[in-house]
């Protein structure tokens, strides 16, 4: 059951969280956070450096309003490497 949402990322703890940034490239990262909540952003640019951080939160801003289909296509991706690290499989990208 694919019920697990992106936002209830915000929801994992920080070694899970590094664990998928290791495998998401930073496009994907950024498309998918142009709609998180604050909280979600936050918790996820808390488990990078400061000046990763920094970048990806001006680009999140410079992107605007991106289509939901990219949006969602992003969240999704980034959900499925999720499911595989906490599946203890692959990931994919």
């Amino acid at each position: 059951m694919n019920s697990f949402v992106f936002e209830e990322l915000r929801k994992l703890d920080d070694l899970e969280i590094q664990s998928v940034l290791r495998d998401v490239d930073a496009a994907t990262l950024m498309l998918a956070l142009t709609t998180a909540s604050d909280e979600l952003m936050n918790r996820i640019l808390s488990n990078m450096g400061n000046r990763a951080a920094m970048l990806v939160r001006e680009e999140v801003a410079s992107l605007g309003s991106p289509p939901a289909g990219d949006v969602e296509k992003a969240q999704q991706t980034i959900l499925s490497v999720y499911r595989a690290f906490a599946s203890g499989g692959p990931t994919e990208r």
